[in-house]
């Protein structure tokens, strides 16, 4: 890359290797008229005092482009010239290093060579900022650091690490890789000559790293993100990917499957569609004309099973909510939301099959679907995926329908009693036995209607003297008995002698079961 500049005068020009007799002005530049055959002419540039050293830095930048321009060196990319890209730290990266900035970073880039590993443009960095010291006539405070550089093949930055020490780059060095890609470091003076400038005179001085890409070099794509990183085995999750030299490319993967559809938008970006993936982890690599982009941790994408329900511990509880449940599964461990009856609720995954979740209360009695749902998507209903409420009370104000009302109620509380009297009579269920566990065996059958109960004193004195009531609410589970289905209510007001434990039925109420 040239160099340009020297020593100025407001309004005057100056021009490196020829003297002011072989001069001609053209169009607010000077050329020299000693040029020999074939030989690209020798310019030169003004520089004012108006603006400081940004002002000069950024007159600097122009007039090293011009100079590019008339001395032959490409700058944009066609079918027959290279591409020339400038190698600079981002600003935002440039203060994470030097750690301060104090009216902005002055920073100095010289081109040092091809990474061993990844073949990608090195480059180092001298970072220098100024900061007042607070007190008059007190020298300022002085920030420097040395950093090393990494960029990709598109001038996009690849690492940036601070060294410990000084470097010692040489900005004549012209490093170039097996496919005729080169670096090279132009050197901008102002009030010096080029050749009396040093990396360390920030002032007059600016070093610049380029990299010049070869005409038939096609860079490897490199991926840099993913707009989602999850999605359901099932496939059909749209993706934007972003990254580096995507113009040239000719196909997506998802480890080694092919999205089912993908579109390149610009040199930076791709959208694609998931298909469908076993459940894991995959990588998402961008194939073109100059290769298949490495696998890295922000090409991952996860393919996540659909989660199920497989039982709930326990499987009810009354209308007012308040305990917990324990839900039993496959594939729990990203799940984002849990739901009751259609209401969402809070809940903690423990582990890949396992998760506890609140219950909300609710106005009415009877199963409900449990559902949980993550990136994989929603679990299906099923009715071991069922939550029973059980009724608090049954009222004539709140009244329950139950498949079977009995009316006799008698045995022990302590013990075993026995419900007969029922209604619909059935000849396999002529009366059930059961004690505070819930499960009713029905005779003459023998088979088992398994239910949810909870007991409760509220005293509202309907009992005869002697005697305690206790109130019975719950709700049918299961069982090999049909007679009373899944979800009905049992409800029961009982008086319980306390003398004997003997139980007997409220006046005027029915066992609801």
């Amino acid at each position: 890359m040239p160099s340009v500049g020297a020593r100025v005068r407001p309004g005057q020009g100056i021009c490196l290797n020829c003297d002011d007799k072989n001069l001609r002005r053209t169009s607010g530049a000077w050329r020299s008229r000693k040029r020999g055959a074939g030989a690209p002419p020798r310019i030169f540039t003004t520089a004012h005092r108006t603006g400081g050293f940004e002002m000069r830095r950024r007159f600097l930048v122009a007039t090293s482009l011009a100079c590019l321009a008339l001395l032959g060196a490409p700058s944009v990319a066609s079918a027959a010239n290279p591409t020339v890209i400038a190698l600079n730290l981002p600003g935002a990266t440039a203060f994470s290093i030097l750690g301060a900035s104090c009216g902005g970073i002055r920073q100095q880039d010289v081109a040092t060579g091809f990474d061993s590993a990844t073949g990608f443009p090195m480059i180092d960095v001298y970072l220098r900022t100024s900061c007042s010291s607070g007190g008059r006539g007190a020298p300022p405070h002085v920030y420097t650091a040395w950093a090393l550089g990494t960029f990709d093949f598109t001038g996009a930055l690849v690492t940036a690490v601070k060294l410990s020490g000084a470097a010692s780059p040489d900005p004549t060095a012209t490093p170039t890789d097996v496919h005729g890609n080169q670096l090279s470091t132009s050197v901008g003076a102002i009030n010096v000559l080029p050749a009396n400038c040093t990396i360390f005179n920030t002032v007059y001085c600016s070093y610049s790293a380029w990299l010049t890409r070869s005409a038939s070099f096609v860079p490897v794509p490199r991926v840099l993100g993913l707009s989602t990183s999850v999605g359901p085995t099932g496939g059909g999750t749209g993706i934007t990917v972003t990254g580096t030299g995507f113009s040239s490319a000719t196909g997506v993967s998802f480890g080694t499957a092919p999205p089912t559809a993908f579109a390149v938008l610009n040199d930076t970006t791709i959208t694609a569609t998931a298909p469908m993936l076993p459940p894991g982890t995959y990588d998402v690599t961008v194939t073109s004309t100059g290769g298949t982009s490495s696998a890295a941790a922000l090409d991952q994408f996860t393919a996540v099973a659909r989660p199920t329900v497989q039982s709930l511990a326990p499987r009810a509880g009354l209308q007012t909510g308040g305990n917990y449940v324990t839900i039993h599964g496959l594939n729990l461990t990203r799940v984002t939301s849990v739901s009751i009856g259609g209401v969402p609720t809070g809940f903690q995954v423990l582990n890949d099959t396992t998760l506890s979740a609140y219950v909300p209360g609710t106005d009415s009695y009877g199963p409900v679907a449990v559902s949980v749902a993550s990136p994989g998507g929603t679990s299906p209903a099923a009715t071991s995926a069922q939550y029973v409420y059980a009724p608090t009370s049954c009222t004539s104000q709140n009244p329950c329908e139950a498949a079977v009302s009995c009316a006799k109620v008698t045995g022990s509380f302590s013990g075993t009693m026995t419900v007969s009297a029922c209604s619909p009579r059935s000849s396999t269920a002529l009366s059930a036995r059961f004690q505070a566990l819930g499960v009713f065996t029905w005779a003459p059958s023998a088979k088992s209607t398994v239910t949810f109960l909870s007991t409760s004193s509220p005293g509202r004195g309907i009992c005869a003297a002697g005697h305690l009531e206790q109130d019975l609410a719950g709700a049918v589970l299961g069982g090999s008995s049909s007679v009373a289905p899944f979800g009905d209510p049992l409800h029961a007001v009982l008086c319980i002698s306390k003398a004997t434990h003997a139980v007997t039925l409220a006046a005027k109420t029915k066992f609801l079961l």
